[in-house]
């Protein structure tokens, strides 16, 4: 069965500030105000992401908005948040756990949220430090695990042990604006973008990843296959992607919508959803399928669910969207 729900999102403002004060206050708390929290004052949030595990679900990074007057402020989402999905609940009456990260720098913009092969833990890898926020500050690249305590609450630590198991680890590089999705034992990151918000060192423009990250959760080995292939004259940003089934040996990933950037990571061209690519995982090769029907104009960084459905099909479901193509926010 499947259980659909939705997240609030952010509105269209005409006036958006950021308290130096509130800054200040999270930078010495490792937990959202409550501030932030209160219903009179909640304006909405954007840009975070969430897994589901065990019976809960989960909901970390991003950006909290509140009113202050006139005025819509920003500011980092510094803790996490569960629901029970276990009783009924509605926007009005919904019941949400806040767990202190107390981990520093590790407030990013959506993260690729792993589940873990427990069903009751998930990992945290990559993510971009706010637009709103400078400087940017942007940690080093880590693996994170959120261990739960089964009851809606648990706690943030380093993953360190992926970094012993699989040495090339350290080539990889923290992105913004991958694409994220798990198989049985193996969670994959594709394409994205490396720039000054994922890595100090590197310029506003940035260079885009060329590649898909793979994480296998039961060996804790690392690989980075390469993204550009028979059907992108370029790396992919900000477009969603759907592990399956249906074909494949390994299953296939489904990947939609998003953007085709440049070498210099600017002047991205939409990915028109008529066109759906495939990978094949086991044999690492690529293919390109039309779709028809009343096909949705482009757009990146929608919110989506896919699932299994009948007749060895995968549907997908969409909401909202960015219509900009480019990694700067317009």
């Amino acid at each position: 069965m499947l259980s659909t729900f939705v997240l609030p999102l952010a509105l269209l403002v005409h006036r958006v500030v950021v308290s130096s004060h509130l800054q200040r206050q999270l930078a010495e708390d490792q937990k959202d105000s409550p501030l932030l929290l209160n219903r009179s004052s909640f304006y909405g949030r954007k840009w975070h992401s969430s897994v589901v595990a065990g019976n809960y679900l989960y909901i970390d990074g991003g950006e909290i908005l509140y009113e202050d007057g006139d005025d819509v402020i920003h500011t980092e989402a510094r803790s996490t948040y569960s629901i029970d999905l276990s009783t009924s609940w509605t926007n009005s009456t919904v019941s949400m756990n806040q767990i202190d990260k107390a981990i520093d720098g590790q407030s990013l913009n959506v993260p690729n949220l792993w589940p873990a092969l427990d069903n009751s833990s998930f990992y945290a890898y990559n993510g971009e430090k706010g637009w709103f926020f400078t400087p940017a500050d942007a940690p080093t690249n880590k693996l994170y695990k959120f261990t739960s305590d089964g009851s809606g609450g648990g706690t943030w630590a380093e993953d360190d042990q992926s970094y012993t198991v699989s040495s090339n680890f350290t080539d990889l590089a923290r992105v913004g604006g991958s694409a994220t999705a798990c198989g049985p034992d193996t969670c994959y990151a594709v394409g994205g973008l490396r720039y000054s918000r994922t890595d100090n060192s590197m310029p506003d423009e940035g260079i885009p990843a060329a590649g898909i990250v793979s994480y296998n959760l039961s060996s804790g080995v690392w690989y980075n296959d390469t993204l550009v292939g028979t059907v992108f004259q370029g790396p992919w940003t900000y477009g969603k992607v759907f592990w399956t089934d249906v074909a494949g040996s390994e299953g296939i990933l489904i990947l939609i919508g998003g953007s085709v950037q440049n070498a210099q990571g600017a002047n991205g061209v939409p990915v028109s959803f008529r066109n759906v690519y495939i990978y094949d995982i086991a044999g690492k090769t690529w293919h390109q399928q039309g779709a028809g029907g009343d096909v949705p104009g482009v757009r990146t960084s929608y919110c989506t669910v896919g699932v299994r459905s009948d007749n060895n099909t995968y549907e997908v479901s969409y909401l909202s969207a960015s219509l900009h193509c480019t990694h700067i926010v317009s």
